[in-house]
């Protein structure tokens, strides 16, 4: 049957359609996201040692280094401040997606506009990068 188009008359659901809008963009206009799609090369896990705190991070990787993106996903009810998370790859990172953003229906706490980058070492492009966050979301930072 067809979708209950009403209910888009409620901000929660009118702000959920709002981020899977901005999802898709990521996901037409950001190369690591389609070019090695079915390419073991296209991803790589960056941090899978933090179950007891519910936090995960991967990499989706393109043809260049410079479009690899980091997603950090967070299934637990805790935020977490000044959280630190080593990198190789990329001396320089931004936030693009953030579900806790007030456009998505979140409580817009912890939104990276600046990150922390600290260079561990340069030869073999490894950072540490510190950044909040939010309870029950998801990241994404290019």
């Amino acid at each position: 049957s067809e979708l209950n188009w009403e209910l888009l008359q409620y901000d929660c659901h009118n702000l959920l359609q709002d981020c899977v809008k901005d999802l898709n963009h990521i996901y037409c206009h950001e190369p690591a996201m389609y070019e090695y799609q079915f390419d073991h090369k296209g991803f790589e896990w960056v941090a899978l040692d933090h179950r007891y705190e519910g936090v995960m991070a991967y990499k989706r990787k393109g043809r260049h280094r410079a479009d690899d993106l980091l997603v950090v996903i967070n299934v637990s009810d805790k935020t977490y401040q000044g959280w630190k998370m080593q990198v190789k790859g990329k001396n320089q990172w931004k936030e693009i997606f953030n579900s806790n953003r007030k456009e998505y229906w979140g409580s817009g706490e912890c939104i990276n506009e600046h990150i922390t980058i600290n260079h561990i070492d340069k030869k073999r492009k490894l950072c540490e990068i510190i950044f909040d966050i939010p309870a029950l979301s998801a990241m994404i930072f290019r």
